[in-house]
């Protein structure tokens, strides 16, 4: 703790000389039981950076400063964090970010390389990538097919029910032709040891289909979504009513007498469907997605 003397000599510990602190930041030091003045002398104190007056005899102390409101001048707010853009067109130049145009020396016995030069595999590539979710699926299925796998190992019960087999369309002659996994998975810009995007659309379609199976994901009912006609029949049994002197401004938006209540409601709800119970959160969003007011 820092004292400062208004003579030459050192304060001591006593009630008296003791500087008192007050606040924790924008603090300025007077005399104690005065007020601040504007009077001082001009020196500062190099380690706090306080200005005192030395003719006064009386020591110092520390209070809060009055809040400067936050104007353009005196302060910098930092900027807002941009919303995400959620877009599909977003989520398709993300997608293509994540997956770039993978070079691969490919060695296999159907001679990928040769029958498919690099400038092809990149305008593949650019292609696929223009597309949205629901038509890269269907790429994927087009130029994948699935057959019975040609090998049985005796002794054990494999998984393995399929065998698939890759091909790409050669964008000068338009002739289909026949790849590995590898080259296929890197010319669309898989990682070559991960097939899961394959995978995924192979297995979710069933055979002999002519279209992928859709995307599903974020489309699932939830497990635990309640039926809500019910509660909308018990809300309408209230019979609201639209009000004479806001329907020229508020036609959709109907009202109850104020005798009634949400809580009310809600409580002869329950006693009239025990064996189909709510919450009163979920009963007071089914009020007011009804758009009903009370007087």
């Amino acid at each position: 703790m820092h004292f400062i003397c208004w003579g030459g000599a050192a304060p001591t510990r006593s009630e008296d000389t003791r500087a008192k602190f007050v606040g924790k930041r924008n603090r300025v030091m007077v005399p104690p039981g005065g007020v601040r003045s504007e009077r001082y002398s001009g020196k500062e104190n190099d380690q706090t950076g306080l200005r005192y007056n030395s003719n006064s005899p009386l020591p110092l102390t520390r209070v809060a400063s009055p809040a400067v409101p936050l104007t353009s001048h005196n302060s910098q707010l930092p900027p807002k964090k941009p919303r995400r853009d959620r877009s599909g067109e977003m989520r398709t130049v993300r997608a293509a970010a994540k997956h770039p145009f993978r070079e691969i020396n490919c060695s296999c016995k159907k001679k990928c390389n040769e029958n498919m030069h690099s400038e092809q595999r990149r305008k593949i590539h650019k292609e696929f990538w223009q597309l949205d979710a629901n038509a890269r699926r269907n790429f994927i299925y087009h130029r994948v097919r699935r057959l019975n796998k040609q090998k049985s190992t005796i002794g054990h019960v494999s998984r393995r029910d399929s065998t698939f087999a890759y091909s790409l369309v050669h964008p000068g002659s338009n002739e289909e032709i026949s790849v590995c996994k590898v080259f296929f998975l890197t010319t669309l810009g898989f990682h070559p040891k991960n097939d899961a995007a394959v995978m995924s659309v192979m297995y979710a379609t069933l055979r002999n289909a002519s279209t992928a199976a859709a995307d599903r994901r974020g489309k699932h009912t939830p497990s635990n979504k309640m039926d809500v006609t019910e509660i909308r029949q018990h809300i309408l049994h209230y019979h609201p009513q639209v009000s004479h002197y806001r329907r020229e401004h508020a036609p959709n938006r109907r009202y109850l007498p104020n005798d009634l209540t949400v809580r009310s409601m809600h409580d002869d709800y329950l006693e009239k469907f025990p064996d189909n119970p709510c919450s009163y959160e979920t009963y007071r969003k089914c009020v007011s997605a009804e758009n009903i007011s009370f007087f």
